[in-house]
């Protein structure tokens, strides 16, 4: 019956979303940011992708991340300077709590490997708390944590003009795992089959560069050469930047007819291709290039070499730069490709040098473009938010509160929270993959009041 209802919801109208949205990437408010004949393509891909899937194979066991209980500490002042000694020396707990006073109670502590922002391989440490990782995360080289277990002791310094802080974990109990019920092990397989979490969306060695300082191709480059062929010809000069480099119709009519009788002109676009695609940077402007002269396909493929990085919070490099990956992978019918970059939109999963409240809303979350491919948007999104011991490289991992901001304003939002509310509460669930539900059922909760206080203060 709640499946009925549900279904009524959907239908009642458009998706409010679409009119929350902000003024991003030059599409309106109600408008979707591919065409409709990118999303009807790629929802014929998703159907043909998950069918089989769906009908023949069980979900493979999966099971949760490390978890234990542990105490946390926060030391200042003279217990900064003097605790890292005793706990390299794996001092007692009884005696360290004399020496430097009480710690929180036990809490949840879990051990994670994870992908960062940059593409690398990192492994993780924390106190976990519903409201937040409020005690303490530990960032290292993947298996920089595996050793620790009942009786260890974890800490990071945090230095400051004139001394330092500590933060640091004793674990009370041993780490364990625990099978994951098979009703979540349908969602995060529904999630890898979709997003093939083989792949990366960038490229291995994909090079970090700042969108703030965009650089010139170098000089004596078969990019630059073939730049400044096709500048000579057309007219334009050299664009800077790494996303959004426009071309002017009158100069893409000009380059093709050149392609098509310009010998030298082709020589130089296949040279620039091969430096490109091998140890060449391309720029943004060569990236347009390839896109009308060679195909999709191939500006797919050097968009992915690059990783834009934001110089403070209102940066739109890092988005604009995956906005264009996801219109590259839909023209190129890559539909894991597509859902990768979009995901990492809605999940804002980006590197800046700073960020803050303002900056957030201006960046939509996009789940419009999802039902529009006859996604099963609450199963991909919770999927994505589950954590499981050892998911692969390259699973897409979901932000808790940004999913809690999609589903906060989707139709049929009541059945969502009731679900999440479920998840929260079961006993057969891992607690860390519990907290994290719950932070979303919270979120949810927050969105909406916010929302009716909006209203109300009008």
């Amino acid at each position: 019956m709640r499946y009925i209802l549900l279904c009524l919801l959907l239908l009642a109208g458009p998706n409010p979303l679409l009119a929350h949205r902000p003024p991003e990437f030059g599409a309106g408010p109600d408008e979707l940011l591919y065409p409709g004949s990118t999303l009807f393509k790629l929802r014929v891909l998703a159907a043909f992708r998950l069918w089989w899937k769906e009908l023949l194979e069980p979900p493979k066991p999966y099971r949760s991340r490390p978890q234990a209980r542990g105490r946390y500490f926060y030391l200042s002042g003279w217990k900064a300077a003097s605790a890292p000694r005793d706990m390299d020396r794996h001092i007692l707990y009884r005696d360290f709590v004399a020496k430097y006073g009480k710690s929180s109670p036990e809490m949840l502590v879990v051990k994670e490997r994870y992908q960062d922002a940059e593409g690398r391989l990192s492994s993780m440490i924390a106190v976990v708390d519903l409201d937040s990782d409020i005690g303490l995360r530990m960032d290292g080289r993947p298996g920089a944590y595996d050793s620790a277990g009942k009786g260890s002791w974890c800490y990071v310094e945090e230095p400051y003009p004139g001394g330092k802080d500590i933060r640091a974990i004793y674990v009370t109990t041993d780490f364990s795992t625990q099978p994951l019920p098979e009703r979540y092990g349908y969602m995060l397989r529904y999630t890898d089959r979709l997003t093939d979490s083989s792949e990366a969306l960038f490229r291995p060695g994909a090079r970090p560069v700042v969108d703030a300082f965009p650089e010139p191709p170098v000089e004596d480059s078969a990019t630059r050469r073939f730049l400044d062929y096709a500048h000579a010809a057309t007219g334009a000069g050299y664009r800077a930047g790494y996303y959004r480099v426009t071309l002017l119709e009158a100069e893409v009519c000009t380059l093709r007819a050149l392609r098509l009788r310009d010998p030298e002109f082709n020589r130089l676009l296949h040279a620039g291709m091969a430096e490109a695609l091998g140890d060449g940077f391309p720029s943004a402007e060569f990236q347009a290039y390839a896109e009308v002269l060679v195909s999709p396909v191939a500006a797919l493929e050097l968009k992915r070499r690059c990783v834009l990085k934001g110089s403070c919070s209102r940066s739109q490099g890092p988005r604009a730069h995956v906005y264009a990956i996801a219109q590259l992978a839909g023209r190129a019918s890559r539909l894991p490709v597509f859902l990768r970059a979009h995901l990492e939109l809605l999940n804002d999963h980006f590197f800046r040098e700073s960020d803050n409240s303002i900056a957030f809303e201006e960046r939509g979350t996009y789940e419009g473009e999802l039902d529009r491919q006859g996604i099963r948007s609450i199963d991909l999104l919770l999927g994505t938010l589950l954590r499981t011991e050892d998911p692969g490289a390259h699973r897409v991992q979901g932000n808790g509160y940004r999913i809690g901001e999609v589903l906060a304003y989707m139709p049929g939002e009541p059945f969502w929270t009731g679900r999440l509310a479920e998840m929260w509460g079961d006993p057969e669930l891992d607690e860390y993959n519990r907290v994290l539900a719950g932070r979303v059922y919270r979120t949810i909760r927050k969105c909406l009041f916010y929302a009716e206080w909006k209203r109300g203060s009008r």
